[in-house]
């Protein structure tokens, strides 16, 4: 129950901070600002600044499971998994401000660019929720099938891309459509995704077959190219025209083996609590 602290520039360890029972992920908050970790175990989500070593709980409600943080650092929204709703809670006074229903078993979240839009995978019912952070209500849902998991916006705001964790894919939605523009194959079971500043990669890490998906803009937008499951350490896969990418290259669709992960099939891991 211990985050640990570590300097990007040697990779040692320079401190630690104690948070909550079973922390899942963190979250940074821009501006070097507090962490966020989500603490499963005690219903509750912990900020907690790395540099003073100071932390503030805040109860959440059971099965606390994505977060995402709005562009100005201002507001975290967090998935509580037992109650269907999303969270809001206020930065600077660690305070929650307002609960927003949801659809079964929220997953992970993504805000828009501009902060207007927040998006929730809907992992008991197979859609993505389009959340207006105004007012807080459900405008649309995309229908993505599957057991939609990861979340992550490009750069201009445009598509919203969503792990299929189920059926080992990754959906492009239309952001302004809600329609499924591109599905391309990834290894199995697809937990997070996450888009380069520039949006000319996606990277997708699948937690039962040890890889990482490395997928480019181009690849996603036409769905022609399926990323491969299977290349040795530290080599990709080929991707669909055939040519082999070397382990350093992310020009390609393909996967890096990342050695032994978590498998999400496994008794200790149900990835919708």
């Amino acid at each position: 129950n211990t985050v640990v602290v570590l300097d990007s520039r040697t990779m040692e360890q320079s401190g630690s901070v104690s948070v909550g029972s079973e922390p899942i992920a963190l979250a940074a908050v821009p501006g070097s600002r507090p962490l966020l970790a989500f603490d499963y175990g005690s219903a509750s989500v912990t900020l907690a600044d790395a540099a003073t070593g100071s932390t503030q709980n805040i109860h959440v409600g059971a099965k606390p499971w994505g977060v995402a943080v709005s562009p100005d650092g201002r507001d975290a929204y967090v998935a509580v998994q037992s109650s269907n709703e999303v969270v809001d809670i206020d930065i600077d006074s660690g305070s929650v401000t307002r609960s927003i229903k949801v659809g079964t078993r929220p997953a992970y979240l993504a805000v828009s660019p501009d902060g207007s839009t927040l998006y929730v995978a809907e992992a008991g019912e197979g859609t993505l929720a389009s959340v207006d952070l105004v007012d807080g209500s459900v405008t649309s849902r995309a229908n993505v099938g599957g057991k939609p998991w990861g979340v992550a916006v490009s750069p201009d705001g445009s598509y919203v891309y969503v792990c299929d964790n189920s059926g080992n894919r990754l959906l492009v939605v239309d952001a302004q459509t809600d329609d499924v523009v591109s599905s391309t194959g990834t290894g199995t079971n697809p937990d997070f995704v996450s888009v380069s500043p520039e949006g000319d990669y996606v990277i997708v890490p699948n937690s039962t077959s040890s890889t990482v998906s490395v997928l480019t803009g181009d690849v996603i937008a036409d769905g022609s190219n399926q990323a491969q499951t299977g290349a040795g350490s530290g080599d990709t896969a080929q991707n669909g025209s055939g040519d082999a990418q070397d382990g350093t290259s992310r020009t390609g669709a393909g996967d890096q083996d990342v050695g032994d992960g978590v498998d999400s099939d496994s008794s200790d891991y149900d990835p919708v609590g």
